[in-house]
């Protein structure tokens, strides 16, 4: 697996992940998109945000044992697989959130590995 690093693009990725968290804040806040349990689903905003916050602030890929673009993109879709289970599972409007670490894995990796990627997010969102 061949990995491209890009400060810019991992500034990008970010920035990315924080627009698709405030994007679900909005949707759920504003009851476009109601959750299954609110209670649950704030408790996984706070641990979003703070993922967010220091993928976003602390320049992990200073430091190598932090900085593994596999942890990264795994819990990329961790996240964006409760975001989606906690607004509906397979019925929710935000199961499109799914293309984002498909797209994070085609900025970071080689095409081969991108593909796994897409394949490894289908079988996520089909089960």
């Amino acid at each position: 697996m061949k990995v491209y690093y890009n400060q810019k693009r991992e500034n990008f990725l970010s920035l990315f992940r924080g627009l698709i968290l405030f994007v679900a804040l909005l949707l759920v806040k504003f009851d476009i998109v109601p959750p299954t349990d609110v209670r649950v689903f704030n408790i996984f905003l706070i641990i979003s945000s703070i993922y967010i916050l220091f993928t976003t602030i602390f320049p992990v890929h200073k430091y190598p044992f932090f900085y593994k673009h596999e942890i990264f993109a795994s819990i990329d879709v961790i996240l964006v697989s409760i975001l989606v289970y906690l607004t509906g599972g397979i019925s929710s409007d935000l199961y499109l959130f799914l293309v984002f670490p498909v797209v994070a894995a085609a900025f970071r990796y080689d095409f081969r590995t991108a593909i796994l990627s897409a394949f490894l997010v289908t079988l996520v969102f089909i089960l």
